[in-house]
């Protein structure tokens, strides 16, 4: 393959991008060392990307990337936005994306009052005109371990369905861990949501 070794600065729609240390190959795998995307309302930084992927596939499936790995994934706020928050026009990408395994170590997301991290997410996506899927999801979260599925539709109403799950990693002894598992439906305007929980002895619908 073609070997590359790039350092650089762009920028984007609503905000700049820098990448440093890139290595490997544009046919297949690939390093980053270091990604940092900055707006007027937020700072999100990646360290030690490794992605495999071919880029021949865009002419016949699009985007397909058989393993994205990241070490770590901060996220901060740095301003409120101004602009009110409206529905957008559609969700759809503009060629099909399928990442088949990711893989993020640790995700921090950064906050005036204190920090909030995320560990061991693991999860597949597509999407493409008609829809977005989300498979396999889960985490190692402060609260307990995660698990998701959901589609969603790419155009308004953005209709959707999905289940959840938290399950305590630790529970006292004697006791089984406290869960709550929750089913999805409805849409981005109208969001139904159906949970039941259960910890020590009592339960919840």
């Amino acid at each position: 393959g073609v070997g590359v070794k790039l350092d650089g600065k762009m920028v984007a729609s609503g905000g700049d991008i820098q990448v440093t240390g890139v290595s490997g190959s544009l046919y297949n795998r690939m390093h980053l060392g270091h990604v940092s995307y900055r707006s007027k309302t937020q700072h999100i930084t990646a360290d030690n990307i490794d992605i495999n992927w071919s880029p021949f596939q865009f002419f016949s499936e699009g985007i397909a990337i058989s393993e994205l790995h990241v070490a770590s994934l901060s996220v901060e706020s740095t301003a409120p936005s101004e602009e009110p928050s409206t529905m957008p026009a559609s969700l759809a990408p503009p060629f099909k994306i399928g990442i088949a395994d990711a893989r993020l170590d640790k995700v921090t997301l950064v906050s005036p009052g204190g920090n909030t991290v995320f560990e061991k997410i693991h999860f597949t996506l597509s999407g493409d005109k008609s829809q977005w899927q989300l498979e396999d999801a889960s985490a190692l979260t402060p609260f307990g371990q995660a698990t998701a599925s959901a589609t969603i539709a790419a155009t308004q109403p953005f209709k959707l369905t999905g289940k959840a799950g938290l399950t305590q990693v630790t529970a006292p002894a004697g006791e089984k861990p406290a869960s709550v598992a929750l089913q999805l439906g409805g849409d981005l305007n109208v969001l139904n949501v159906t949970a039941k929980g259960s910890a020590g002895a009592a339960t919840a619908d």
